[in-house]
């Protein structure tokens, strides 16, 4: 599937396998919603119209594309069963392929992150505490959230208010921080 943005260029969703590849625009269902006619016949609940109702009406002819697309893969799984869908996210003039190389890409990204985690975590930690640092770093990385601490201003206290406890210093460099 590929995607096209006048600044980014060409962006490729490559799926293996052969899943069912589902279009549809990002229209809501005029109809569902306020009883009126949809502009357009590809709307945005088209997806769980197809996989769940069965109903495949909603979609954009696959020729046509849309703005919303999915990979649909249709499978019964056994208790316990486990399938991986692979897909590959790529930029250019070409699509990559999906097969291959996942477990050696994911074991070069994880090394990095142990690196990166290893650079920033203080020493003395637990390895819970370890975990915890992480998971909360990881959060503000994948959450893309900016938390501003003026810490020179918490040291100093309020200036309307009682001065903090001299405690604060040592909490602000832990050791073994740098």
């Amino acid at each position: 599937m590929r995607a096209e943005h006048h600044t980014l260029g060409s962006t490729w969703l490559t799926a293996a396998g052969d899943p069912a590849l589902l279009f549809t625009e990002n229209e809501s269902n005029a109809e569902r919603l306020w009883g009126q006619p949809s502009r357009n016949a590809a709307v945005k609940d088209a997806f769980h119209e197809a996989i769940v109702g069965g109903n495949a009406t909603g979609l954009a002819p696959a020729a046509g594309g849309g703005t919303k697309t999915a990979a649909h893969y249709a499978w019964t799984l056994a208790p316990g069963e486990t399938r991986i869908a692979d897909l590959r996210l790529t930029q250019g003039d070409a699509p990559g392929s999906a097969a291959g190389d996942h477990e050696a890409i994911f074991t070069t990204r994880r090394a990095e992150a142990d690196t990166f985690y290893g650079r920033v975590t203080p020493d003395g930690l637990s390895d819970d505490e370890r975990l915890v640092q992480r998971q909360a770093f990881a959060g503000l990385i994948w959450g893309k959230q900016y938390y501003h601490v003026d810490v020179a201003r918490w040291l100093d206290g309020d200036p309307a208010g009682p001065p903090p406890p001299a405690e604060r210093i040592s909490v602000a460099m832990p050791t073994g921080a740098s």
